[in-house]
């Protein structure tokens, strides 16, 4: 007979995606308080997907539950696939899949209280939207394109389209986003890690590049290099979409009014992801953002503490 394992049930996710083993792979661990800092720091570790998340009991009884969340190297106040994708599994689990049903999922985090909205249509992979806890702010002072281009393997002339320019916005993550003037160019990005630590606080989260879609200024494509998160790349970034919605708001002069965007990430990772972005705009000002994307189960298991 072996030993009884101890540990902690947990479960597998790929996130912004209707289909598996695409999209953002997520690991969520149940039932964690008992785990301190460093354990769950190691589990994360041991994990290596681009976020692990804990799940606590809730310090009010109103809410759904507590998380932490963890990259491979340090924690983050705020993550967009991890939120989405817990909300999801605590969703369904224990839920009738028999019918259509709709639930509020009320997430204690780091930044506040993150609202998700989830819905599953009989037949349909589950979908998360999430409310924004922190609306984006711009971050003065970012580092001139040559080094943003050396960082990034590519030319000066690379970079930027339209009123699209290099910049960071905070929204819990300060990602810093570089337009580039085509698909072609995204795809030939090639991180240089000396270069990259030229570039200082502004590559602290990870460097988020786009360009266009076919629909223009209404889709785009992607990609997010976090080394310094222990992220070579990232298939899919919802906290950087929130904060994305402050640089398009500056790009595009926004009217007042509700304005919506899709966001393709992870294709040149083999891991196609969607990304649902939305924003509220009021006397030029971002009032509201929500981000969402479906997101399925893949495993569960029991890691053993």
């Amino acid at each position: 007979m072996g030993q009884p394992v101890t540990g902690c049930e947990y479960f597998t996710l790929d996130v912004f995606t209707t289909e598996r083993f695409g999209g953002n792979p997520l690991a969520v661990v149940n039932e964690a308080d008992r785990l301190n800092d460093r354990q769950m720091q190691q589990i994360a570790a041991e994990f290596n997907l681009s976020e692990t998340v804990f799940v606590m009991r809730a310090k009010a009884k109103v809410n759904t539950a507590a998380l932490r969340i963890f990259t491979p190297t340090r924690e983050l106040p705020f993550a967009g696939h991890p939120t989405i994708g817990t909300a999801i599994l605590l969703a369904e689990l224990g839920a009738n899949f028999s019918r259509d049903w709709q639930k509020t999922i009320r997430l204690e985090e780091k930044i506040g209280l993150v609202c998700v909205e989830v819905s599953k249509p009989v037949g349909e992979t589950t979908y998360g939207e999430l409310t924004a806890a922190q609306l984006p702010v711009y971050i003065a002072d970012n580092p001139d394109d040559d080094l943003v281009a050396a960082a990034l393997g590519i030319g000066r002339q690379d970079i930027g389209f339209g009123l699209h320019k290099v910049a960071m916005y905070d929204a819990g993550n300060a990602p810093l986003f570089v337009p580039l003037a085509s698909r072609k160019i995204l795809e030939k990005i090639k991180p240089n890690q000396s270069e990259w630590d030229r570039l200082g606080v502004a590559g602290d989260f990870g460097v988020y590049a786009y360009c266009r879609g076919n629909n223009g200024s209404e889709e785009f494509h992607a990609r997010l290099f976090g080394p310094e998160n222990g992220i070579v790349e990232d298939p899919a970034t919802g906290s950087a979409a929130v904060a994305f919605a402050g640089a398009l708001n500056e790009a595009l002069v926004l009217e007042n009014g509700s304005h919506s965007w899709v966001i393709h990430q992870g294709e040149d990772m083999g891991r196609p992801s969607r990304i649902d972005l939305k924003a509220d705009v009021v006397d030029g000002a971002v009032i509201s953002v929500k981000v969402g994307g479906n997101a399925l189960r893949v495993s569960r298991g029991v890691i053993t503490i």
